[in-house]
């Protein structure tokens, strides 16, 4: 007759409580899964229940009399189900619960391991001889079972999967170059169409490379005339990495670099190209917006008071009015632009463009000046 097998298991599905059964049909039943601890017969025989369906749940198998070693812990765990097996379990106990028990199925596990074994593993913990299982006159004192600590998240249980997952194939090598290519440029040598132009002054472009588009590059372009045109504005991080030391120290000491002004009003210096934005004047015209020429201005500094000078543009400004915005920044009404440098400050958000303040150069005419568009604008 194989050795009794007391089955304790904690009932997820049902709100909680504990149920002891000894069938594994009722198991199949109730959807519980066991943990992955298999009790050895004393001939080395595993106890398996291969009727169980996989379902929510935590379980403890113990088998009840097999060793005088495992007979404490087993006790316990059945006091334990006895004595919470009527009531539903809020959360802290269940956890409580299923610390006891996986504590218990850790001992139970390392005790049929060692009774298995020929040879004995020392233990790490010195405990060797509170382990052994006792002799015959003798009774056990297994060591006291404490919970594991709770660390946030419990760890999922340990269920071993029928067969290793076959690791994925990798594809070979030239599967992928296209691909990858694709997402960067066209096909090698293929003759570019730009969605708006078409196919422009060439059947077959010359490029071979990854450019199809058959212009020389920017910094190309008129490079014996004069310094290549910059992308970037000069205290981009770019540009600070590559430039002498001298030049670069003052900057990283914790200064911050000279206003720039950025984009929505367009830069006018000379060498400036990518950073004046397509279109200079917004089609409605904000030129009229404002027409008091105070401006209201967000900024990130806790430090201006009213009275302070902001240098803006070159020229000095004097804080006249401040009120706290809700965003918790500031609200300071004089001359400003939209998202740029002013010494300490970093301005957020303003109600005009930089461009249209008196220290900025006026829009510079470009090449062609009569467009259709400044045409009406002006």
């Amino acid at each position: 007759m194989p050795p009794l097998v007391v089955v304790a298991v904690h009932h997820a599905g049902s709100g909680g409580g504990w149920t002891h059964r000894a069938c594994a049909s009722c198991l199949a039943r109730e959807r519980l899964i066991p943990l992955a601890f298999h009790p050895l017969r004393h001939d080395g025989s595993r106890l398996t229940y291969p009727e169980i369906v996989p379902g929510e749940l935590v379980a403890t198998l113990a088998p009840l009399g097999e060793s005088p070693a495992l007979a404490a812990p087993v006790t316990r765990l059945l006091a334990a189900v006895a004595r919470t097996k009527d009531r539903t379990l809020d959360a802290d106990q269940r956890h409580a619960a299923h610390d006891a028990a996986r504590a218990t199925v850790a001992h139970l596990r390392k005790a049929a391991r060692q009774e298995s074994s020929t040879v004995r593993q020392p233990r790490s913990n010195g405990a060797i001889e509170r382990d052994r299982p006792a002799a015959p006159g003798r009774a056990a004192t297994p060591p006291p079972l404490t919970p594991p600590p709770r660390l946030g998240a419990r760890r999922p249980l340990a269920i071993p999967l029928l067969a290793p997952v076959p690791p994925a194939r990798r594809a070979p090598a030239e599967a992928t170059c296209g691909d990858a290519r694709d997402g960067c440029a066209t096909r090698r040598g293929h003759p570019g169409i730009h969605p708006h132009r078409g196919r422009t002054h060439h059947r077959r472009t010359p490029l071979q490379g990854h450019h199809p588009h058959p212009r020389p590059r920017r910094d190309q372009t008129r490079a014996h005339l004069r310094p290549p045109v910059r992308h970037a504005p000069p205290h981009h991080p770019h540009h600070l990495a590559r430039r002498p030391t001298r030049l670069t120290a003052p900057l990283l000491l914790g200064n911050s670099p000279p206003p720039t002004p950025a984009h929505p009003g367009g830069d006018h210096r000379p060498d400036r190209h990518r950073l004046r934005p397509r279109h200079r004047h917004h089609p409605g015209g904000d030129r009229t917006m404002n027409p008091t020429g105070m401006v209201a201005i967000e900024i990130t500094a806790a430090t201006v008071r009213l009275g302070d000078q902001l240098v803006v543009g070159g020229r000095p400004y004097t804080v006249t009015d401040m009120n706290a915005l809700a965003s918790g920044g500031k609200l300071l009404h004089f001359h400003g632009g939209e998202s740029f440098h002013m010494g300490r400050f970093t301005v957020l958000w303003a109600s005009r463009h930089i461009s249209q303040l008196p220290g900025f150069l006026p829009p510079r005419p470009r090449r062609y000046a009569a467009t259709r568009h400044q045409r009406t604008t002006r």
